[in-house]
């Protein structure tokens, strides 16, 4: 094999490495994009967290509240409508997510990460807490992590 025929199989081989680590994702990439959502929600950045959300994300949210259960089926942007109005109302808002699992699907360009948030704030005076067990499906669009469905069930 002549020199510069090794250097061209050399040079695929790392552009073929590239693109491949380009197309999975990894448990940093995931903490990275729970953390960036989280640092949004802290801030109450509609902005921020949709900046995470695929423009075509599907998203499930089953409330229970007061023996009463109601299923929401949201666009993105009906999404981030219902956390602005949510956070225009509420007071002393604290959020965490705790007990995160990832889990790759298809060789790790899609993960399945699955977490229980609790949130309370206050509304018109009185006291709100909330745990939310969400899962979240996660796949490589355009070369990034992006969220493409989220199924949560809420209950407070």
């Amino acid at each position: 094999m002549q020199p510069y025929s090794r250097m061209i199989l050399a040079l695929a081989l790392c552009l073929l490495a590239a693109a491949t680590n380009a197309a999975t994702l990894n448990d940093a990439a995931i903490h990275k994009l729970l953390a960036q959502t989280d640092a949004a929600i802290e801030r109450r950045d509609a902005d921020g967290i949709a900046a995470h959300l695929s423009p075509q994300v599907r998203i499930v949210m089953t409330l229970s509240a007061s023996d009463q259960t109601q299923v929401l089926r949201l666009s993105r942007d009906q999404y981030l409508q219902v956390l602005r109005e949510g956070w225009a109302v509420a007071k002393n808002y604290r959020y965490q997510r705790g007990d995160v699992r990832i889990e790759y699907l298809d060789g790790a360009s899609r993960a399945r990460v699955t977490a229980v948030v609790i949130e309370s704030f206050t509304v018109k005076g009185k006291p709100v807490t909330g745990k939310t067990r969400e899962r979240v499906l996660v796949e490589m669009v355009d070369g990034r992590p992006l969220v493409v469905e989220v199924q949560a069930q809420s209950i407070m």
